[in-house]
């Protein structure tokens, strides 16, 4: 996944995956553009509603974009989520290692194709 900046700000921010990194300048963004809707000191949701969905109960609620703050390893925008909906931990630096391992399996994957094919 490329980082997000202000070069590359994407058009909807709909389409823009979980667990994307972001640079500061835009993580600073949505959190100073209005005060957040929720404030947990290492994320936040930003303070205008991006959309509404239906939840799993049934419910038509407004889904905001969530941003995260890993310290020294970036920060990430966690995608469109209900209010107070975080994942349940952000382990600093783990998103990293869930990338790495993800692209060691696809590469092992497409080795094994390969030498079928041969």
């Amino acid at each position: 996944m490329e980082k997000i900046t202000r070069e590359n700000w994407p058009e909807d921010w709909g389409q823009v995956q979980p667990w994307t990194p972001v640079d500061e300048e835009v993580y600073n963004h949505f959190l100073n553009t209005l005060p957040p809707v929720t404030f947990y000191g290492d994320r936040f949701q930003a303070g205008e509603a991006y959309d509404a969905e239906y939840d799993s109960y049934g419910r038509y609620r407004p889904r905001y974009l969530t941003f995260a703050n890993c310290g020294s390893d970036g920060y990430l925008c966690l995608g469109l989520r209900f209010r107070n909906d975080y994942p349940l931990r952000i382990r600093l630096g783990t998103w990293k290692q869930s990338e790495k391992q993800g692209r060691k399996q696809n590469e092992r994957q497409q080795a094994e194709k390969d030498s079928e094919r041969a």
